[in-house]
């Protein structure tokens, strides 16, 4: 099986998340980490993203797109929906 658990071999996705920043306090040491998750983390708090067990990006730079091109296209298709309206 390749799921199910994480370990060597088996696909995983993941997103690896830095808790310790100083605009992070947890309020109380009762506060759930899933409540922190939800309200107090922000895209600076990701430090890696992992799919099937890939490193997709790692600390803020995505590793399989060009981030510049995905721009420039979005802004093209963007240019083409407000001429179509």
């Amino acid at each position: 099986n390749e799921i199910g658990s994480i370990e060597a071999g088996k696909k995983a996705d993941l997103v690896l998340l830095d808790l310790d920043k100083p605009d992070q306090p947890l309020n109380n040491f009762d506060e759930s980490v899933y409540s922190k998750i939800v309200y107090s983390t922000n895209k600076e708090s990701v430090k890696h993203v992992l799919i099937d067990g890939d490193i997709i990006a790692s600390n803020g730079i995505c590793n399989i797109y060009d981030e510049q091109k995905l721009i420039y296209e979005g802004r093209e298709e963007l240019q083409k929906l407000i001429q179509r309206s």
